[in-house]
């Protein structure tokens, strides 16, 4: 068995078996896997590799991945993902408390026949460490990821999904998953309940940042509730995503600058299921009487929600099942609202 085979069965290891299945380790250059994720199965084409000293008389600040050599160039699988990543889990200079795994951005190198070098900054690495997950982004500007195996599925599937996870949320969530405080030398993630936990959080992540970006597109980027853009909107669920029975769908949700997602997860803003014009809360009204601002609030406000995209027109069962989930919170709205 090859070092570099024998790095992929360590990789596979490390995320977890039942998880990253390798299907056949070939040569190594690359081995054939499947990712279990969120009820899917993903095929890949794993190139994985070791990260070293990086020479260049610059090892106080980076370390490098190589390619296995000249004409041994990155080729992707027909019906397979390419997956470029390297282990770094042993260091001649740091001391290494928890493996991190690296990923790069395998199609900038398809198909390259020389020799070449992928480097991770030293300070991303111990970041990873602290944390969990780092991102750094190269003055070429390929975002290099930085993590623990357990989050490598996310990863994997954010590449696929092409959404860029937010370094602090992923932090956040692995924080609260227990995951750092494992000893070292703690069961693997696939057998570690608080990698179970941080896996889930950030499959959520994937799910939200998937979902927002289909109901950004659908509104063309603007707040559907006062046409702002400027890349200040956000996608928000109107069944809410913790309910029973919600799903990620463009027509379970709408396009709102901070100001009108706050106002809408705080009941202060309500749309009609079937004919979509907005209604404030009377607190907001009242205010209005004698606050310029929350008059400004409201006539910067459309009557209705702007036209989207035709699959993301809400559906009016999404209007009325908020709207009884939240029976307390809309006691104020109008019958004609009919939960």
């Amino acid at each position: 068995m090859t070092a570099r085979i024998d790095r992929i069965l360590h990789v596979a290891a490390l995320v977890g078996h039942d998880v990253l299945e390798i299907e056949d380790v070939r040569d190594g250059w690359p081995a054939l896997a499947t990712l279990h994720v969120e009820r899917m199965q993903l095929r890949l084409a794993l190139f994985v590799g070791s990260l070293g000293s990086g020479g260049r008389r610059r090892d106080d600040v980076e370390r490098r991945f190589q390619n296995p050599g000249q004409n041994r160039p990155l080729v992707g699988v027909d019906g397979r993902a390419s997956v470029l990543l390297a282990l770094w889990d042993q260091d001649d200079r740091l001391r290494v408390s928890r493996p991190i795994i690296v990923t790069y951005d395998a199609d900038r190198r398809d198909g390259l026949m020389t020799r070449w070098s992928a480097f991770a900054p030293v300070s991303t690495l111990m970041d990873a460490q602290a944390t969990g997950w780092a991102t750094h982004v190269s003055d070429s500007g390929e975002s290099i990821r930085c993590m623990v195996p357990a989050l490598l599925p996310a990863a994997i599937l954010a590449d696929v999904e092409e959404i860029e996870l937010e370094q602090l949320l992923v932090q956040t969530a692995v924080e609260a998953s227990g995951l750092l405080e494992e000893p070292e030398g703690a069961a693997v993630p696939d057998s570690s309940p608080s990698a179970l936990r941080a896996r889930r959080a950030t499959y959520s992540l994937v799910r939200d940042a998937r979902f927002a970006r289909r109901v950004l597109d659908a509104y063309d980027g603007r707040c559907a509730m006062c046409g702002v853009g400027l890349h200040l909107v956000q996608g928000a669920h109107i069944y809410p995503a913790s309910a029973h029975g919600s799903l990620d769908r463009p027509w379970n949700g709408l396009s709102l600058c901070a100001n009108h997602h706050l106002a809408f997860d705080r009941y202060l803003v309500a749309v009609h299921p079937v004919e979509r014009y907005i209604v404030f809360h009377p607190d907001v009204l009242e205010a209005a009487q004698t606050d310029p601002t929350a008059r400004a609030f409201i006539e910067g406000t459309l009557t209705e929600l702007r036209p989207c995209a035709a699959r993301a027109v809400p559906k009016p069962e999404m209007f009325h099942r908020r709207y009884a989930h939240y029976f307390d919170e809309y006691e104020w709205l109008p019958a004609n609202f009919s939960f």
